[in-house]
């Protein structure tokens, strides 16, 4: 049996999210709806699905591409404005060859799926709609269109050919009197497990709270459960002061500072940053965002620069450069931070001294192979992004060529007097990575202070990954302070002391 999914038939009811988001990709536990459609289908042996897309198709295809990661064949067809599901369903209708099983993608269940095409095959039916267990007796009376309810339904491809003609010949009265004749046979199957239909944000956060609360056992949750209701993902920096009050879901490379509270019922995506003094309830949080110190987010759900508050039914769209809560790590004048790092930088220098001279030592006698280097890397102007080649500057950076991180950056510390770099930040790019910046939460990090020392020197015990610099660095940088920035630098120092000095 093959499978095909429409776009529901009221995509305005997720403005705004659904203007950057498309509806195919809405979240729940940190995965699109569909994806778990898809996951669910394939658990139960469909083989085959076909997407109608509608709403920003493009990102909808790029993440799902052909299924082959879920083990499933998917194939996309295109239809922009329709009013029945009939119109999409009619215009494939020759790419449809056995019974099909039809989900709305607003749509959200673990229901058993093989119970529910055994049914449909011993009733013999021509049309079978999945519906509650409880509940009235359910039939088609006229004027009413029952596919609209968003029931999951198997039909025939015969019922299908005659419901579509039915339709091109009187849509005005469909399809109440084409299914009403008994021309079509059909089965009304009673589903035991729950069947939650997404029509609004506030449906949005409610699947969300349910898929980490338990509520559907089948459903795959990403990451790895610590305590009862508390999911983690990969790469997790929690402080040891933070609070999780289940259910909570923390998504991959996340990080929550001292004193943040998360939860109860909270979906954290993937690369968020939770500042000092945070708190987060009953709100869902989608990925790259990062919510600043002492903010305090409840009922909402949160994307990057998009706040909508759930309880007022409001939104607001917050400026690029704005960052959600109090910043007091930024807000000390540039000047008084650029004195700070020199007279920081001045003293390392004066007690570092004599490791110094022995690196331009073996710089002077190191033959064709200097031992001191110059590193080139880019810096922005300002806080601005790297969206013009007028917006950055290249920057010389000296270094000694060994594999001890203190030896390394020494020389880099007359970078610093000099206010190329600060003494903690963020990676200095080279110009060859600009390239690889795609979004603007990554732009937006590189735009913040590069430092010669980093954040994640003093804890890891290998380099991490790009993604992981960059919720990190952002984390840091955002809540800074000159202690810290000390704290920081010392604590590498002391680790380079034991480490190799080839």
């Amino acid at each position: 049996m093959q499978s095909i999914i429409l776009p529901s038939l009221q995509q305005t009811k997720f403005d705004p999210l659904t203007k950057t988001v498309a509806e195919y990709l809405l979240p729940i536990a940190n995965k699109p709806i569909v994806e778990h459609l898809v996951e669910h289908l394939a658990r139960h042996g469909v083989r085959r699905v076909l997407m109608v897309k509608r709403h920003l198709p493009y990102e909808t295809e790029q993440h799902f591409k052909n299924g082959e990661r879920w083990g499933v064949e998917i194939s996309y067809a295109l239809q922009k404005e329709f009013d029945s599901i009939f119109d999409p369903l009619n215009r494939i209708r020759s790419k449809i060859e056995e019974d099909f099983i039809c989900f709305a993608a607003n749509v959200f269940t673990d229901m058993n799926l093989t119970r529910f095409m055994q049914a449909h095959k011993d009733s013999g039916a021509d049309l079978s709609f999945s519906v509650p267990a409880a509940g009235k007796e359910i039939s088609i009376q006229p004027g009413e269109n029952i596919f609209n309810e968003g029931y999951p339904f198997i039909m025939s491809l015969e019922a299908l050919n005659r419901l579509c003609e039915d339709f091109k010949r009187n849509a005005g009265d469909f399809p109440a009197s084409s299914l009403m004749n008994g021309e079509l046979k059909i089965h009304f199957f009673r589903n035991d497990r729950p069947i939650q239909k997404i029509n609004s944000l506030e449906d949005l956060w409610t699947a969300n709270r349910d898929a980490i609360s338990g509520k559907y056992p089948d459903v795959f949750i990403p990451g790895k459960e610590i305590k009862k209701g508390i999911w983690v993902g990969e790469n997790p920096m929690i402080h040891a002061d933070a609070r999780l009050n289940p259910p909570v879901l923390i998504g991959d490379n996340c990080a929550i500072s001292s004193n943040a509270e998360i939860g109860e019922a909270v979906c954290l995506g993937n690369d968020i940053i939770v500042g000092q003094g945070a708190s987060v309830t009953n709100s869902l949080i989608l990925d790259k965002t990062h919510l600043g110190e002492q903010i305090d987010v409840a009922h909402s759900i949160v994307k990057q620069n998009l706040w909508i508050r759930l309880d007022r039914k409001s939104h607001l769209y917050l400026t690029d450069e704005f960052l959600l809560g109090k910043t007091s790590g930024n807000l000390f004048p540039e000047w008084k931070k650029r004195s700070q790092d020199a007279l920081a930088a001045a003293l390392l220098l004066i007690v570092l001294s004599p490791v110094l001279f022995a690196g331009l030592l073996a710089h002077w006698f190191s033959g064709p192979r200097k031992f001191l280097s110059r590193e080139l890397g880019i810096k922005s102007k300002g806080d601005e992004l790297f969206e013009a080649r007028d917006n950055f500057q290249r920057v010389s950076i000296y270094a000694f060529n060994c594999e001890n991180p203190l030896m390394r950056k020494l020389p880099g510390l007359y970078n610093v007097i000099r206010g190329d770099l600060g003494l903690v930040g963020s990676t200095l790019p080279k110009p060859e990575q600009i390239k690889e910046l795609t979004s603007d939460w990554e732009k937006q990090w590189l735009a913040s202070d590069p430092g010669l020392f980093h954040p994640w020197e003093d804890r890891a015990a290998e380099v991490p990954t790009r993604e992981e610099k960059t919720v990190i660095e952002s984390a840091y940088v955002a809540e800074r302070t000159f202690m810290k920035d000390i704290s920081i630098a010392l604590k590498v120092i002391l680790k380079s002391l034991s480490g190799p000095w080839k």
